[in-house]
This record gives C-alpha cells, sequence and structure tokens, in this order.
C-alpha cells in the first residue's frame, strides 16, 4: 500500500504534506517501546472528507503509527497544514482538549499567531456546515444536507444518532408540542461528554445537539473509548496504591 499516493489524492498543500509524510517516516523507523506511553495516529485521517475508508484499524494496520504525545501534536499540526478543512478542528480540538499528565503544556504551547490562524480556519469550516446535519431514509441510507431540505421536512429524513424521534403520521399540531415538551423536558441547558482518546471534553448543546456535528465528522465519540477508560484506570490504580 503506497501511502503517499493515498495522501496526495486529496487536495492539498504540498510543501507541508511531504513534510508530514517524511516526519511519519522517521516515527515508524525510531519509535520504540522504551516510552511509557503512546498513541495510536491515522497517518491517513479519517475524517469524512479525506480517507473514512481507511479507518478501521484491524483492517487497515498500514494506517496506524504509535507516536508519543509531543509528536502527535506535530502529526495533527502537520495535518492542519496540509489539508484544512476537517483537519482545523482536529488541532483545534487537541489544543483545547483536557490535558492529562502526558499532555503537558511544554508539549501544547502555542503561539498567537498559529493561534489565530488554526482559530479562523475552525471558523470556516463551522460556518459551512451551519444549518446542516446528517439524516437517514426509510431505507437506512445516510444523506448529508441542510435542516430545511424538504426531504426533511416533508419527514423523508429523520436525524441520526441526535435523539430526536419525529411521529410524522400524527397533526403538525402534535408534532410542534412533542418538539416543544422535548425541548423543555430533555435539551434545555444539556452537556454532554465527547471523547477522543484518552481526551474528554464537555460541549454545552441545544435541541438536536447541532454543535457535536463538527466533533463527530472528525472522529470524536459520544461513547467512552477504550483509550480514556485505560487512563482514568490507572489513575484510578495509582491514587488507591499512593493511599
Amino acid at each position: 500500500m503506497n501511502i503517499y499516493d493515498i495522501l496526495i489524492s486529496k487536495k492539498h498543500n504540498k510543501h507541508y504534506l511531504n513534510r508530514y509524510y517524511k516526519f511519519i517516516l522517521q516515527c515508524l523507523d525510531n519509535n520504540i517501546n522504551d516510552s511509557d506511553y503512546y498513541e495510536e495516529h491515522h497517518i491517513c485521517p479519517k475524517s469524512n472528507d479525506l480517507f473514512p475508508e481507511y479507518k478501521n484499524l484491524k483492517f487497515n494496520t498500514w494506517n496506524k503509527v504509535s507516536l508519543t504525545p509531543r509528536q502527535h501534536f506535530i502529526a495533527h499540526f502537520l495535518l492542519w497544514k496540509s489539508y484544512g478543512n476537517s483537519q482545523s478542528y482536529a488541532f483545534w480540538a487537541m489544543c483545547n482538549g483536557q490535558k492529562n499528565k502526558h499532555q503537558s503544556s511544554r508539549y501544547y504551547k502555542i503561539n498567537s499567531r498559529i493561534y489565530e490562524n488554526v482559530k479562523k480556519d475552525a471558523l470556516k469550516v463551522h460556518i459551512n456546515r451551519k444549518g446542516k446535519c446528517t439524516y437517514i431514509d426509510f431505507q437506512g441510507n445516510k444523506t448529508y444536507c441542510s435542516t430545511n431540505d424538504v426531504r426533511v421536512l416533508s419527514g423523508e429524513l429523520t436525524p441520526l444518532s441526535l435523539g430526536r424521534k419525529y411521529k410524522w403520521n400524527h397533526s403538525s399540531e402534535y408534532k410542534h408540542k412533542y418538539n416543544h415538551d422535548v425541548r423543555k423536558r430533555m435539551w434545555k441547558d444539556k452537556i454532554v461528554n465527547l471523547y477522543f482518546l484518552e481526551t474528554k471534553i464537555q460541549i454545552k448543546v441545544t435541541f438536536g445537539m447541532p454543535e457535536i456535528i463538527p466533533y463527530l465528522d472528525q472522529g470524536w465519540s459520544l461513547r467512552r473509548t477504550r483509550e480514556h477508560h485505560s487512563y482514568t484506570a490507572s489513575q484510578s490504580n495509582k491514587n488507591r496504591n499512593r493511599k
């Protein structure tokens, strides 16, 4: 499998993509099991706008590399400079995610210029995706479209994995009351947890949770990851041993 040919198949910045590829090759050659902590990294990003077909590392072992926290940070920085778009969110989330003992400030400190540039790129992606969501039809086909799409308003498409279930066979008055009750009882000031590897963040959401769509597209999960479970378990064991 020629990884470089896959990477250049998407629109990219050639200079930074070459730097990223060389950096990954160095990590593959030099990283050995002398570190007490490594993080898994998808060489070809798994986001929907890049290479989601290589997301499963069990079947695509060539797409996995073990990186130290510092190397992982550098890899996402280079991916942001190479591709932009969804990788802006990945790098932004990494800069602003919850830190642990392995993610110390000396690894994740960025200057004001980088902060401004990545923030602007992330906002551009957010604006482009505003008012859009992933929906599913009665045959199970997924569609990413506007919330004002005719198929959404008619009930042909329903939201995917966002906790909303509409009873389209009822009158419009019933649907309005049903949606109002759901807003009032379930979605007022709701906080949800998102997980990426060992990182956990909390996001304040509104009805339908459109705020989490960019994170889900980037690979964040609403379910607790194995990496986060392992990290919290190790922390609990250390605290128990101290006592």
